[in-house]
């Protein structure tokens, strides 16, 4: 299976092509230089390397790999049955079932090969040296599926439903377009390179057989292999923490389920021995539909667990299960496969909640599959993905965590409890709950006319949560109507919009009222380097505060955000530090309600003793 999968991978980078060189473009000199020095590539093809290659080329370049793989010979067989060709090497591929005319005795040799034509060559060509293939009855999934040819269709709705061939964007399956001499030179090499990796994994395979037949692990063997396990902890966009579990398959590579790292915004790991990796996490690869992922770290010395083969389990095959059920680190369970199919191992191990992500191991010690689901409601019905699925996913991704989110974000989650309350001046405060989105645009609707996108003054739509209100958005005249609207974006994507109830500026402002002046305030030394202030709660809205350090001006106290806003509490409202010994403080309270503020009430003089 897993050959196919490649080599159709390989088949996307197919693209059409301008007008042709003669040198071979910086990208494919190395490629075409081993092509020729494996003898893929008729000596006539190295040439005018951009050139969009044809019919005929292509059956020479397709002979030539298919011979190669199968290290067999193709000998002309029967007549020439076209009219416009005598090319031997398109009469083979006419007898390998390759190729086929266009009908009346043609075959069209100069014609450019199209994406199709080509997918269907190589399709071909894989059934040729794999003849149990099955290509079953796949859905064609690209949206140009009406353009492609009817007996194209098979081969590629085969490479699409497989997620080998993913298109020219949009999916877009580009049925017409055509490729390069250069394009199909490094197409084929690719290919024959990948049927030699082919070969050492048959031979890996019987390796596997043959250790599985030589010793098999006690189970307190089988513990110590936790590890090369992790604890995965995962918080998401919405603030939430979530665990998992995830095992080394190779030095720095880790594999877990996609489900456990979807809407992550930071993992951490935590190893057997208790500590901790917080550092970089770069997603390598993926699957929403398989529920895979694997990931990179720095680590590289943790020892990997040797991979089995998932093809050659049987019903009743004893297994292990180690993984972080509930968070209780590298738990281990036992039991047996129950059922096979195939995109799941069915198991009765013990499962939980946490252990999503872990290992399913066979007696030998072999990752045969990675834990992912069971049946909430069931004992002893669990579930893992066949490590084999594991073994073809696509790996070569480097996508940071905000990447791997912004690739697979959903829409952001819209805000709620969006309000509009009267300012009391000519505006009003806008305000809505967090949803941790990177930032929200606001529209507002006055006297139902249309909504228009909400700016600062730098002309900017990107406004910031904050406590009590976002927005003060004024200019308005007594009567006025107005309605707000708000959405919530991350990584460029928006929510749905989210509206307050319609408020209304009042026919006669509001009289401003002017605050009671604080009681009471005192300053106390703190006994370390600073004071604690404090003062009568007059039911203000807040409090500012400015304090005189001996003898100096009064300036403005902030908290450690920039604000000057300070709320009354009991005991002392505020721990005023940072002063030397000798210093002499006086502090100032003024009351604010509404915007206004009251007269100021003083502290007496205050000393730093130490």
């Amino acid at each position: 299976m897993k050959k196919f999968l490649v080599l159709l991978i390989i088949t996307t980078m197919l693209l059409s092509s301008a007008l042709g060189f003669a040198e071979p473009s910086p990208w494919a000199l190395n490629e075409i230089e081993r092509a020729r020095a494996e003898n893929l590539v008729p000596e006539d093809l190295l040439s005018n390397y951009q050139d969009n290659i044809t019919r005929e080329e292509f059956c020479e370049i397709t002979v030539k790999l298919y011979e190669s793989i199968s290290s067999e010979a193709i000998k002309l067989e029967s007549k020439n049955p076209f009219t416009d060709t005598s090319n031997p090497e398109v009469i083979k591929a006419y007898n390998l079932g390759i190729v086929s005319g266009i009908g009346e005795g043609k075959f069209a040799p100069n014609n450019t090969i199209t994406r199709e034509e080509i997918a269907v060559m190589f399709f071909r060509t894989i059934k040729l040296l794999n003849p149990k293939l099955e290509s079953n009855n796949f859905k064609l999934g690209f949206n140009d599926g009406d353009f492609i040819s009817s007996w194209a269709k098979e081969a590629v709705s085969y490479m699409g439903n497989k997620k080998i061939i993913n298109g020219i964007g949009n999916n877009n399956f580009g049925p017409k377009g055509t490729a390069t001499r250069e394009q199909a030179m490094a197409l084929t090499l690719r290919i024959f390179t990948f049927y030699n990796t082919d070969l050492k994994l048959i031979e890996e395979k019987v390796v596997i057989k043959e250790e599985k037949d030589k010793e098999k692990l006690s189970s307190v063997a089988i513990g110590k292999l936790s590890d090369s396990l992790v604890l995965i902890y995962v918080e998401t966009i919405n603030g939430e923490f979530v665990t998992g579990s995830g095992f080394f398959y190779e030095k720095g590579k880790l594999a877990t389920n996609y489900h456990v790292i979807e809407n992550a915004v930071d993992i951490v790991l935590e190893y057997e021995d208790g500590s901790f990796y917080s550092d970089k996490v770069i997603i390598t690869g993926y699957s929403q539909e398989y529920d895979l992922a694997t990931l990179s770290i720095k680590d590289t010395t943790t020892k990997a667990l040797p991979l089995g083969d998932s093809d050659i389990i049987e019903k009743g095959e004893n297994i292990y299960v180690i993984g972080s059920p509930r968070g209780l680190k590298n738990s281990l369970t036992n039991g047996i496969i129950s059922g096979i199919r195939s995109t799941d191992i069915q198991i009765s191990a013990g499962i939980n909640p946490g252990n999503s992500g872990g290992a399913l191991l066979n007696e030998y010690g072999q990752v045969i599959g990675v834990i992912y689901a069971k049946y909430e409601e069931s004992e002893n019905l669990g579930f893992a993905i066949p490590i084999n699925l594991l073994k073809t996913l696509d790996k070569k991704l480097n996508l940071s965590i905000k990447e791997f989110f912004a690739e697979t974000s959903v829409t952001p989650q819209a805000p709620t409890n969006v309000k509009a309350v009267y300012n009391g001046e000519d505006g009003f405060y806008i305000s809505w709950d967090n949803v941790g989105a990177d930032y929200y645009v606001a529209y507002v609707s006055s006297n139902g006319a249309d909504y228009f996108e909400l700016i600062d003054g730098d002309g900017n739509n990107m406004w910031y949560w904050d406590y009590d209100y976002s927005i003060n958005n004024y200019g308005y005249i007594p009567g006025d109507i107005v309605e707000y609207a708000v959405v919530s974006v991350i990584d460029g994507n928006y929510s749905e919009w989210s509206y307050s109830m319609p408020v209304s500026m009042p026919i006669t402002p509001k009289t401003p009222k002017t605050p009671k002046a604080p009681t009471n305030v005192k300053a106390i030394y703190d006994g370390g380097d600073g004071f604690n202030i404090s003062w009568d709660n007059v039911g203000a809205d807040y409090y500012v505060v400015y304090v005189s350090q001996n003898g100096s001006e009064y300036i403005e106290l902030l908290d450690s955000y920039g604000y000057n806003m300070w709320n009354w509490e009991y005991g002392y409202s505020i721990n005023n530090y940072g002063y030397n010994p000798g210093d002499t403080v006086e502090y100032a309270v003024a009351a604010v309600i509404d915007g206004n503020y009251s007269d100021y009430s003083y502290s007496k003089p205050a000393k730093y003793w130490r």
